[in-house]
Parts: C-alpha cells; structure tokens; sequence
C-alpha cells in the first residue's frame, strides 16, 4: 500500500485515480490546485505525488521544486498533456521520478507507483543547481513511448559528468542526442565532434590529443588537440566502435588517470571535457567477439541511452515529417503547407531502414519535386523510390533476423497485446508466444 496524492486541475482525473488507484490498496488523497496540494502535502506526508504540470494556481515544475525541497526522498511524476520536449528535460532535472503523458494510460501509472516503491534514498539526491537553459523543444522531436525515455534520460545524465555511450542504428540521431545532452548540461561551453571511422587510424592520437612541434615529420609547431579545444564542454566521438585496438588502450587510459599527453611530449593535459561516445553497431558483442576492450565500454557505458529505429515508434513519423517539411520548406522559400493523408499513410507503410535521416531525405525530395502546396501520395512514393536507403541496405539480413525484427516493432506497436499483434500478423496468439520465446524477446521495462 503506498499513501498517493493527485493534483490535478481535472476533477474528472483525480476521481478516476482515485477509484482505480484504490482498487489496488492505495491510499489516495486529491487536490485540484496548487495551494490545496501543499496543504494535503503537509498534512498526509505522501509516499508519491502524480503532479500536474499546469494548474490554475500554480506551475507544476515550481511546485516539484517546493516539495523536493521540502522532502528531498518523496517521489514525484509529472503529468500533463503538452507535448514539449523542454518540459520533460526540466522535470528530470529537477528529480521528477517519472513523467506521464495525457491521455493516462494506467499501466504507465502502474509502472511509475513500482519504480517509487522501488526507489532507495541514493536514487532521490537532490538537484541543487539545475541548468537554467534547458533543451529547445524542437532539438529532439518525437513524442513516442521511446523517444520520451530517451529525453528523460538527457535529463537525468544532464546532472552530472559521467560519460555516455550512445547506442542506436545509422540515422538515428546520435549526434542529436549528444548535442541536446550537451546544451542541457553546459550550453556556453564548446560541443567538439570526432567521427573515429573517418580518420585514419595513425592520426587519431594526433587529432585527439594534439602534439609538440618535431614531434614526427611534417610537425612543424605545437597543435592543440580536440580533446584539449573541448575544455569544459562535450567531447563526442561518434562510432566509436571503429578505432583500433592499441588506440582503445591509449583511450581507456585517458579515461582512467582524467589526463593526456600531446604526441612528442611529456607534459600532462588535465582531461577537463566530459566524454560522449555513440555506435550504430552492438558494442557488447563486440567485447563477446574480442574486437572491442570490456573495460574501455564499461568506463564509457557509466551512463548509457539507446535510441529506438523509427519502424519501432511509428507514432514519432507524422511529428517528424511535420518538423522536416517547415525545416525544408523554410530553407527553400516554396509554399508547401502540408502532406495530404494518402501521402502520410505512404510514409507510414515504409521501413524506413535508414531510420529519422531518411525521413529527412525523402521529405527534401518529395518537396523539391513536388508542383502542388501540399505533398501529394505520388510525391511521396517517388521521393522513397529514389532514396538510396531504401537501395542499398547495410548488410543482407537473414530471414530468421527479418521476421524477428518485424515481430519486434509490431509488439512494440501494439504495446505488447498478444492478441492484437498475432491478429495483424496473421498467426495465432500460441505461434506468436513461441516465436517470441524462440528469438529470446524482451518485453521493455516501460
């Protein structure tokens, strides 16, 4: 039993919480404004809060803030309707436990109420100093069940120096998440990038670590490396999988001792930067396969986000191909309005195995060539006809890995109902049990 309050301006909510909440030998106590939940707070000492963000009375986050402050080891879940990337970076933050979006699906809640129960006195430090410039909202776009865990973990590692390892398939958006997770925690500091596939493996120590003048032939003066220019920002070494092996040791070291030498000289370098890798391959069957150093991915893997494909959170396509069209269309100065529904429903029939980039291509082409103000069904199917990603696949996958993939995404889809899945995919409920247990899998944490 967990003693909970509900504020929310919603009479209708907070009732059906109530009801539902109680069924399951919850206490709950509900307020409908800012004002009466600080004085149900006071006087019941809750062992969760459902908090809206927008009251009549009160701002949700300044609210979070009081009761954190109040009582540091009480968890709080954020609750709204808006969908505002910035919001739920703000909330992490400020050590909100969760953040559930309207209209409220209970098993969210259900989740939320266990990770509360399950949270220990380390897990609810509080957040003393928090960013004052969190992430635009349109930095990271998608509103998806998966898209959202990825924002909240910017939120959550955007409160300390750890480094990252960022993990998903080519296209992404790696590199975003990076820049976001940077311009949450230091803005005014500089974001420096390194794409380790694309130097050549004998200069890598030179590109990163900089070196003296002399130090090998054609090095005429002292150079300061990347690593050094980053200072107090972020230093991103995207596919990170790539570099060689005597260089994953020279790195490991790095990370270590938090200091480097420039090539050719002896003086050490305070490692000041905090450090951000990314990889589109699976790094933990790397170390498997030898190729990569165990302990080098447990030093970058302190804190880890994994981005989702985009054939796995179908519902991020419309609000990413909206955001891609005014980009576009506003870089191109022509009048296209919109994308009319067969249109959108040709894109929702894709794969996209090039994942959020292709989108972004097929929406650039399909505008380019389009004669009308709003893009049109034809338009769309020419412009993935044309895209390359579509062409040219990274590898041939077997067929077993094709039809475990797609019973992923469509698990995923349907939220894990059994019954829905295996009626669309055409099979029985017991055949699709099996294939799940036979391709080992896992239903996500939340």
């Amino acid at each position: 039993m967990t003693r909970i309050l509900v504020i929310d301006d919603d009479r209708a909510i907070c009732r059906s919480l109530q009801l539902q909440l109680k069924q399951r030998g919850h206490e709950v106590e509900t307020a409908q404004s800012g004002a009466t939940g600080m004085t149900v707070f006071e006087t019941v000492s809750p062992e969760l809060i459902l908090l809206d963000v927008t009251l009549p009375d009160a701002n949700g986050l300044d609210l979070l803030s009081e009761f954190k402050k109040r009582s540091p080891l009480t968890p709080v879940v954020m609750i709204t309707g808006r969908q505002d990337t910035s919001l739920i970076i703000e909330a992490m933050q400020k050590n909100a436990l969760d953040y559930i979006r309207k209209p409220l699906n209970m098993d969210d809640v259900f989740i939320a109420i266990e990770k509360a129960q399950m949270q220990t006195s380390k897990e609810a430090a509080v957040l003393t100093n928090p960013v004052e410039n969190p992430l635009s909202p349109h930095s990271i776009v998608g509103m998806s069940r998966g898209m959202l865990e990825v924002i909240k973990q910017v939120g959550r590692l955007s409160q300390n120096r750890f480094p990252v390892l960022i993990q998903g398939e080519s296209g992404t958006g790696k590199e975003l998440v990076a820049r976001a997770l940077h311009t949450a925690s230091t803005p005014a500091e500089p974001f420096v990038a390194v794409n380790c596939a694309a130097i050549v493996p004998t200069l890598l120590a030179s590109e990163l670590f900089g070196h003296e003048q002399g130090a090998f032939t054609g090095a005429k003066g002292r150079r300061i490396g990347k690593l050094e220019f980053a200072g107090n920002g972020t230093f991103f070494l995207d596919e990170i999988g790539e570099i060689p092996p005597d260089f994953q040791a020279q790195l490991l070291r790095v990370l270590q001792e938090k200091e480097f030498e420039r090539v050719g000289g002896n003086l050490s370098v305070p490692l000041r930067a905090r450090i951000i890798a990314a990889s589109h391959q699976n790094l933990t069957e790397m170390v498997k396969q030898g190729k990569f150093r165990e302990d080098l991915f447990y030093r970058l893997s302190v804190g880890e986000i994994i981005i989702p494909p985009l054939r796995s959170r179908p519902d991020d396509i419309p609000v990413l191909a909206a955001h891609f069209l005014q980009k576009h269309a506003q870089s191109g100065r022509k009048p296209i309005s919109g994308i009319d529904r067969k249109g959108l429903d040709a894109l929702m029939e894709h794969s996209f195995p090039g994942n959020v980039r292709e989108l972004d291509n097929i929406i650039a082409r399909a505008l380019v060539n389009s004669d009308s103000g709003i893009l049109s069904e034809e338009d769309i199917r020419k412009a993935i006809r044309s895209d390359p990603a579509e062409k040219i696949p990274d590898r041939i996958l077997p067929l077993y890995e094709i039809e475990k993939r797609h019973i992923q995404a469509a698990l995923d889809f349907y939220k894990w109902n059994i019954s829905k899945t295996a009626r669309q995919l055409e099979i029985s409920p017991t055949t699709l049990r099996k294939k799940i247990a036979d391709y080992k899998i896992s239903k996500p944490e939340s």
